[in-house]
């Protein structure tokens, strides 16, 4: 009796939590589960999330508690929240993706060379290749070596491409230096130390000579507009004043109304149009070099590196990292160009060592193999030209590079309103 009524208890205290547990639940779902299984899925309650899946085995159907009804405990499981798992399971991407072994080596190789040594780099691997070929055929055919270059893929492979990537790390090393000695920063004493001497006079009596055909150019130019400009009725002190201007003089005092007079008409209005263009072709010249002869440099591409540095107003004494704390504040369009043009000058200075150093290694690699002195002689002119075209298209695009440094000096608000 005693067994009968401790049974009918835990009955009861049964019944009671299954009704409690279904009047407080907001929804339950009866799905089927996997192999066969049900699966109860309950709806979130507050803040809480959780699956609940009974699993009571293959082939068993779900049976409902009922009091009084023996029934043995069935198996579950709660299922973790969608996205829910641990970061520190999942696999690291950039390390899965990254490369190992040569082809790491390779990528970074190939990451750190710029566009503007694979030019260079790759005159002098033709080059090479190309005289050595001369060489073996003893003969200075130039379509007959790259057909022999060519005709074997292997050796295009295994030897040129490895060379190649070899010559664009060192003509990437020597870049800066290349701009360097071509600006004229020669340090060195004895024969370099008398060429920079004898360079630098050489220059500085070039941009004397300049200003003094400019000035004779000018003062040509407005004699023949001076008898119009007196036809036109200017005022006597305005038509001084203006002779002063063109003859670089002192002028003289004039009143307000004269000043602003001045102001509104020009002189060479009244000159010949190629009197004015010998004046302006002379003052191209002569803007090239520095104001002052004692800031002169040996060559021209210096001179006129130099000469935009000194016309720039922001440097604060240090003209090496003008560009590096003006370049962030800089409008895109002119870091663009900036990027470009040095770019431009970097590959051009570089051509001009690797033309020099061909045009020497033709005399070195093909004296004495067989072929003509003259064959010889030609192809070290050809490589010269090359050198001589690759220092003009470096001053070309030194003048693009001094025009993005001038843009970058000025002031946000001014190239805002210009």
């Amino acid at each position: 009796m005693a067994a009968r009524l401790q049974r009918s208890a835990q009955t009861d205290e049964l019944d009671r939590a299954s009704a409690t547990a279904i009047t407080g639940a907001r929804a339950t779902t009866l799905l089927p589960g996997r192999g066969g299984s049900d699966e109860v899925r309950q709806a979130p309650s507050g803040d809480q999330e959780a699956e609940l899946r009974l699993d009571p085995g293959s082939g068993q159907d779900l049976a409902l508690l009922r009091r009084g009804e023996d029934q043995e405990s069935e198996p579950y499981e709660i299922l973790p929240l969608m996205g829910s798992q641990n970061s520190g399971s999942e696999p690291d991407e950039a390390t899965s993706d990254s490369p190992s072994g040569i082809s790491a080596f390779v990528a970074r190789v190939l990451d750190q060379l710029s566009l503007s040594a694979w030019l260079p780099a790759a005159v002098l691997t033709a080059g090479v290749a190309v005289l050595l070929q001369f060489r073996s055929d003893k003969s200075a055919d130039v379509l007959a070596a790259v057909r022999a270059l060519t005709a074997d893929p292997v050796r295009v492979l295994v030897l040129i491409i490895p060379l190649l990537v070899i010559a664009t790390v060192v003509t990437q090393a020597f870049s800066f230096e290349a701009i360097r000695t071509l600006e004229g920063y020669w340090r060195r004493r004895g024969l370099i130390s008398l060429a920079r001497t004898l360079m630098i006079r050489r220059h500085v009596r070039r941009k004397r000579t300049l200003a003094r055909r400019r000035l004779a150019a000018s003062e040509k130019a407005y004699y023949t507009a001076e008898p119009r400009i007196l036809k036109s009725n200017v005022p006597f002190p305005v038509v001084n004043a203006m002779r002063a201007e063109a003859l670089e003089l002192e002028v003289p005092y004039l009143t307000d109304e004269e000043q602003n007079r001045l102001a509104r008409v020009n002189w060479r209005t009244w000159s010949d149009a190629w009197r004015i263009a010998a004046v302006d072709h002379l003052a191209n010249e002569e803007e090239v070099y520095p104001p002052s002869d004692h800031r002169v440099l040996p060559t021209r591409l210096g001179n006129l590196i130099r000469a935009t540095e000194d016309q720039l107003e922001h440097t604060g004494d240090d003209v090496q990292g003008f560009a590096l704390r003006r370049y962030s504040a800089a409008p895109r369009l002119v870091q663009n160009a900036h990027n470009q043009y040095r770019n431009r000058l970097e590959m051009y200075c570089t051509l001009v060592f690797v033309s020099s150093a061909l045009a020497a290694l033709t005399f070195a690699t093909l004296l004495g193999s067989g072929i003509s002195i003259l064959s010889i002689l030609i192809t070290s002119i050809c490589f010269a030209a090359l050198g001589e075209a690759s220092y003009l298209a470096a001053i070309s695009s030194a003048a693009g590079y001094c025009s993005a440094l001038r843009e970058m000096d000025r002031d946000p608000d001014e190239a805002a309103d210009g």
